[in-house]
């Protein structure tokens, strides 16, 4: 289903343009224009674009994390309207988005699968509340991962990061992002108090109260992050360990519990022959 079969089942007053060919990255002025002039007379303009199968797929790396210039430009042309602009992001991994400031919000769908047209219509209308957190971390640009000085399309492929991949890297180094790992917004806030820790039979828990501060049903998704304050190894400034989703009705408050084995805060050590070799765990 559609977003546009989704609105039409709601009964939804709206003007559509086609605005950019999805299989053909070019420019169309034609079909630009009629997209602008549609926003000119509209109280909320809603873009829906994203990567194509021929940006992202199987069986092939991306060449850059941009979107199509036929979507770029057609985004700054509307914006260029004055009118509040909402773009419905569907994509399976970053794009770059220097146009974000220009927006009035953004949804990112991921890759929703068949019935994403209905999800986003959903969302949009405040049915259901946005609760999922990133998965990876959103650089800027292309220049800002942190593969980008070592990667290559030859027949060797080296990883010279070691330990700091994703966000690992972008916080050890302080990297300006447009979004961090683990970010996420809803339509409703929410409040953590009460955090205790405590250790029992080899593992740590940690339990919070969260409290649905806002207006609207939601889920938060609690997140757990350790860090080792005086490591004779080089480590990352944090490590997530534990997460779990709640969902909480306005001004309910749960208890949530998030644990781990003592043993995963451990690493593999390989000993020099002299010292009996083989591998120990620290």
């Amino acid at each position: 289903m559609t977003p546009k079969d989704a609105f039409d089942r709601r009964g939804i007053s709206y003007a559509y343009e086609k605005g950019y060919r999805s299989f053909d990255p070019g420019r169309d002025e034609r079909l630009e224009q009629a997209a602008v002039r549609a926003a000119e007379d509209a109280d909320v303009i809603l873009f829906f674009g994203g990567l194509t199968d021929f940006e992202e797929s199987e069986g092939f790396d991306r060449e850059h994390m941009r979107l199509g210039d036929n979507q770029t430009a057609l985004l700054e042309k509307l914006a260029a309207t004055g009118k509040k602009l909402v773009f419905v992001l569907f994509a399976g991994a970053p794009v770059e988005l220097p146009f974000h400031d220009c927006l009035s919000a953004l949804l990112y769908m991921v890759l929703p699968g068949q019935r994403g047209g209905e999800a986003a219509a959903a969302l949009l209308y405040g049915e259901a509340a946005p609760s999922g957190k990133l998965a990876e971390s959103w650089p800027m640009r292309l220049e800002d991962t942190s593969c980008f000085a070592d990667y290559n399309r030859g027949p060797v492929s080296r990883y010279y990061e070691s330990i700091y991949v994703g966000y690992r890297a972008y916080d050890k180094a302080g990297t300006k992002l447009r979004f961090p790992f683990g970010f996420g917004l809803s339509y409703t806030t929410f409040a953590y108090a009460g955090m205790t820790v405590r250790e029992e039979d080899g593992r740590v828990a940690v339990s919070a109260d969260i409290t649905n501060t806002g207006k609207r049903r939601g889920a938060e998704v609690v997140q757990l992050y350790v860090r080792h304050k005086a490591s004779a190894v080089f480590r990352p400034d944090k490590e997530l360990k534990a997460f779990a989703k709640v969902f909480l009705e306005p001004g309910e408050t749960k208890r949530v519990e998030l644990a781990f084995d003592k043993r995963d805060l451990a690493f593999v050590a390989r000993w020099p022959r002299a010292l009996g070799g083989g591998k120990r765990h620290i």
